[in-house]
């Protein structure tokens, strides 16, 4: 064999195997660098994803979180999106819904893919406290099919490139030597970090295309480092806008990273205190104790604060001394361990709970305080209501009459208040009256209106005023007087309504002066039929010139006359419906043949029925109603 000949296979066996190891080490390079971004490309798109969505997660904005997966969906090879709250509920989800019915498996890399989809996840979490997660997964079968593609074309160039040199080394050996020579100056310049060099193509043959496929390789690691560059950039202006303090240090404590919110809230300068041990921020005694932390970490690989929220104080550059929350966690990149904490200030948050526990306090000592003068209140009333019901006269039987009555207050006091008492043997008077509003304002009034009319008094001072004044011009006088005497002077105005009557018991007339009041109800025994008496006239207390008329009547034997109180007909039931001036008539009628005494327990038992509230009763009382009810039953005794 000639020296030219060794010479020539010498060459060629020497660029066959650089070409071969040339194309197997750029391939395994665009390999690594494309499952590099890939992989890269789709955590910088779910942490995008997470931060995008941790507002709408946080408010429950569901029609926002559909909005924002339908929109991620656009993103190149996204094959699914879904949201997921902190119990694991889907919140939103679009996509392939054969993937999406499979259960989430999150892919650590590209090699571990088994079904053609990288599934990855995100983390929403606000100031280290997790609200939910996010999942996405991206298409790896373009990927896949370039790398085969890139495989075969490298390998198939390669076979090519040795055909070549094998059949065509005699004639151009020198020019393959050159062109090998281009190819290995330009690899090493990538390899130096030259990425993007190009190397001189010559010719359109095997060799320079081959050379041209260098540069197209250099040039996309250069386009891919430069799109990871940006991602990277991106990531860092991120963890710079949050106002939470991030820091990463070695295994030793040592300050790598130190972001803007760290920079805002220790008052150091990255450039300052990168490189320095992370304890220097700490307040003692936990900076004495951090260097044995790691050390028995490192030792031992047991981790008492890893993944876990603590909160201890911080010291700042000038000194200054603020509570703080911290998580660490671990870091792993090709083998070398790194620590990543999240520090955020709680000053507030304690200032918070200071002010909270104060206020809890101040609480409980004016609940003990409420509660003893509610219990006083209640204890006044109670007696208040005692002294208001021994105010009502007895049942009253005399020659000629027969009363009862029914009285059921709406509160412990209430605003109606009666009464009856004879002048001279003959005469019998009665009133019946209905201060506006409920409790004690309305009970005052209905007091002092019950001193004034005592046993007669106001009547008794008008017929004197007035001597020789006819008895029909009584009642009207007193009702009259009375609206003098109390006008009302507040706001909103406190009247009240009333009936003033007398009633000659040898005779059975009745003279009557209606204020406002319901009309009474004359239950004729003769022909068993119920009627209402009088048109009502003008409430007390409003207007001081009012005139009232006289409602004049005979009441047979046996006859009874009906006062009462708007609480009567208004009582409601369940539904709201009222018992009514026609129910109470009839009831009154369907009672004729009862004594006076049972009448009264008659219509108090069915005013009870019909309200037919059995929990408010329970809880307020077994007399409670929505208003205050009074019934006077009158009855001229019937002949013997």
């Amino acid at each position: 064999m000639s020296f030219r000949l060794k010479t020539i296979l010498g060459v060629a066996a020497i660029e066959a195997v650089l070409l071969a190891l040339l194309v197997w080490s750029g391939l395994l390079f665009i390999e690594r660098s494309a499952e590099q971004e890939f992989t890269q490309r789709v955590q910088a798109t779910v942490q995008a994803f997470a931060i995008t969505a941790k507002g709408a997660v946080i408010a429950s904005d569901l029609a926002s979180l559909q909005s924002f997966v339908r929109e991620t969906l656009t993103y190149p090879g996204v094959i699914y999106a879904r949201v997921r709250d902190v119990e694991n509920r889907v919140l939103a989800s679009a996509g392939d819904r054969e993937v999406l019915e499979r259960p989430f498996v999150a892919d650590a890399d590209f090699g571990a893919i088994a079904d053609g989809v990288f599934d990855t996840a995100g983390t929403i979490a606000e100031a280290g406290v997790p609200f939910g997660r996010v999942e996405l997964g991206l298409s790896a079968r373009t990927l896949r099919e370039i790398k085969m593609q890139a495989w075969r074309y490298g390998i198939g160039l390669a076979l090519l490139e040795m055909g070549l040199v094998a059949l065509f080394s005699l004639a151009l050996g020198m020019y393959l030597t050159r062109q090998l020579k281009n190819l290995t100056e330009g690899a090493r310049r990538v390899a130096a970090g030259e990425l993007g060099y190009q190397v001189p193509v010559r010719g359109q043959d095997e060799l320079a295309e081959t050379a041209h496929a260098f540069n197209v390789m250099s040039a996309r690691v250069r386009q891919s480092h430069t799109v990871l560059a940006g991602q990277e950039e991106r990531l860092r202006r991120v963890l710079n806008s949050t106002h939470d303090a991030i820091i990463v240090t070695d295994d030793a404590g040592i300050i790598e990273s130190f972001n803007a919110g760290a920079e805002a809230m220790f008052g150091y300068r990255a450039d300052d205190i990168i490189g320095r041990n992370v304890s220097m921020l700490a307040a003692p005694p936990h900076r004495e104790q951090h260097d044995d932390y790691m050390r028995r970490y490192r030792e031992t690989g047991r981790a008492h604060i890893l993944g876990v929220e603590r909160q201890f104080e911080a010291r700042r550059q000038d000194g200054g001394v603020f509570p703080m929350a911290l998580r660490v966690n671990e870091i792993n990149e090709a083998g070398r361990r790194r620590f990543l904490g999240v520090i955020h200030d709680i000053t507030e948050h304690k200032r918070a709970e200071n002010a909270l526990r104060e206020t809890k306090e101040a609480a409980e000592e004016a609940a003990t305080a409420t509660t003893q003068i509610l219990d006083e209140m209640i204890y006044d009333l109670e007696l208040a209501a005692t002294m208001q019901k021994a105010l009502l006269p007895p049942p009253l039987r005399v020659p000629g009459a027969t009363l009862e009555w029914i009285f059921q207050p709406s509160h412990f006091i209430g605003g109606d208040i009666f009464d009856y008492f004879m002048l001279g043997e003959r005469h019998l008077s009665f009133y019946q009256l209905d201060v506006t509003g409920h409790g004690v304002p309305a009970a005052l009034l209905s007091f002092t209106l019950s001193q004034v009319l005592a046993q007669g008094a106001e009547e008794q001072r008008v017929r004197r005023q007035m001597a020789g004044l006819g008895e029909a011009a009584v009642p009207p006088l007193v009702v009259a007087d009375i609206n003098q005497r109390f006008q009302s002077s507040i706001d909103p105005p406190r009247y009240f309504t009333m009936i003033y009557g007398n009633l000659d018991l040898y005779s059975g007339r009745v003279i009557l002066t209606q204020a406002g009041h319901p009309r009474p109800i004359w239950l004729h025994r003769a022909d068993r039929r119920a009627e209402l008496v009088g048109t009502g006239g003008f409430p007390v207390g409003l207007f001081p010139d009012v005139e009232y008329d006289a409602i004049i009547f005979n009441l047979a034997c046996g006859d009874r006359l009906f006062l009462y109180s708007d609480g009567v007909t208004e009582c409601a039931n369940a539904a709201g419906e009222p018992f009514s001036e026609p129910r109470l008539l009839r009831l009154i009628e369907d009672t004729i043949e009862l004594p006076a005494v049972a009448v009264a327990e008659q219509v108090d038992q069915a005013l009870r029925n019909w309200r037919g509230d059995e929990d408010l009763r329970e809880w307020m009382g077994e007399g409670y109603h929505q208003d205050d009810i009074t019934l006077l039953i009158l009855e001229r005794e019937p002949q013997p």
